[in-house]
């Protein structure tokens, strides 16, 4: 007699069980490539690639700079040289303040005669003040937008937030409604040390239950082991596309700007997360969602 195993109301014989299992893998498989196909489409999009072009000509500046413009200009959002608004066609308002900011000056290796050896080899460096400007000190054309996730609105699907809370409590970590200390527009965060969850208490039930499945691929997967932020965002993302989907919850327009951006636009970067996805989504369907 063929042993069965008792579920609710419902009764699987092993064949049952198997084929369960290879459709939800397959479901799986099938998720994840979507993530990869918008990555693919979003990275070669109008949109994408204009925002691309502009960010490019931006410089990152060192953290002394960074300070620099943050006592000067706290409000500061975007900030570059005169050259820099030129070149993507916005000028500087007439009256506007600069922010003064340290500019290296390379001194290069010079001969005997006092010509500078080529190639080019700098001898030291030294600073002047230059001057920089906010956006806001600008006019102009419009700027591009890095395309952005969209928060989920509405319900959660019933007892999901309790099973994944229980997920947590089982690695002894928990779960909070605290504001996340990195910042109050975050989501979430997954705080390894304390071992709390912070779910951010201003969003939707949908986004809430996305974000602590998102948390919760970080507590199982990144806990331990953290070498590369891009990365380690394109698989918790993932898995909460893998697992809200699963539970007939849409993230798509959440996670494909929100992996795309991560990923670098590459489609390699979240292909190459593949195996540890869909083991951890499996891990958290298992007793988010039994068969």
């Amino acid at each position: 007699m063929t042993k069965t195993r008792a579920r609710g109301r419902k009764t699987y014989t092993p064949e049952q069980r198997e084929q369960w299992a290879q459709e939800r893998e397959a479901k799986l498989k099938r998720l994840h490539g979507e993530i990869e196909d918008a990555t693919a489409r979003i990275a070669t999009s109008d949109e994408w690639v204009a925002w691309l072009k502009v960010a490019s000509t931006f410089h990152r500046y060192s953290w002394h700079n960074t300070l620099l413009i943050m006592v000067q200009r706290p409000d500061a959002t975007r900030v570059a040289g005169v050259k820099t608004w030129n070149k993507i066609k916005r000028k500087i308002v007439k009256g506007s303040k600069g922010i003064m900011i340290f500019t290296p000056r390379p001194v290069f290796k010079k001969d005997e005669s006092g010509r500078i050896i080529e190639p080019r080899v700098v001898d030291f460096m030294r600073f002047g003040i230059g001057h920089v400007f906010d956006v806001a000190d600008t006019e102009g054309d419009e700027i591009p937008e890095q395309p952005r996730p969209t928060l989920l609105t509405g319900e959660a699907p019933e007892g999901l937030w309790e099973s994944l809370v229980t997920i947590a409590n089982d690695h002894d970590f928990i779960v909070t409604d605290d504001v996340p200390t990195v910042s109050d527009t975050a989501n979430g965060e997954m705080d390894a040390s304390a071992k709390v969850i912070r779910v951010h208490p201003g969003r939707d039930d949908a986004q809430r239950v996305k974000t602590l499945i998102h948390e919760i691929a970080h507590m199982i997967l990144h806990r331990d082991e953290y070498s590369h932020r891009g990365i380690a965002e394109v698989e918790a993302e993932s898995v909460a596309y893998l697992v809200t989907a699963n539970h007939g919850l849409l993230s798509a327009g959440y996670t494909f700007p929100y992996v795309t951006g991560w990923a670098d636009g590459k489609p390699e970067v979240v292909a190459a997360t593949g195996e540890r996805v869909m083991k951890t989504a499996h891990q958290i369907l298992d007793v988010t969602k039994p068969e």
